[in-house]
């Protein structure tokens, strides 16, 4: 099972990324984010295999987010 989550700043990309996400197999959706800090907070606690960033989001993009990701686990 790959499990998985998305960061995006638009409800409506997040909303779209669970729709075709959920019709893959062997895959998890373990969370959805409108800001950086929220997936911070979730990868300290949780194994994430795969991270779907938006590139532009106002306070952190997701280039910063995905070293800050790999930071916290980069397995």
């Amino acid at each position: 099972m790959v499990r998985m989550i998305a960061v995006d700043d638009e409800c409506a990309a997040l909303q779209w990324f669970q729709r075709i996400a959920a019709e893959k197999p062997n895959t998890q959706i373990d969370g959805l984010f409108q800001y950086a800090e929220d997936a911070i907070a979730y990868v300290n606690k949780h194994t994430v295999d795969v991270a779907c960033l938006d590139i532009e989001m106002p306070e952190t993009n997701g280039l910063d987010l995905a070293e800050i990701l790999l930071g916290i686990d980069p397995y």
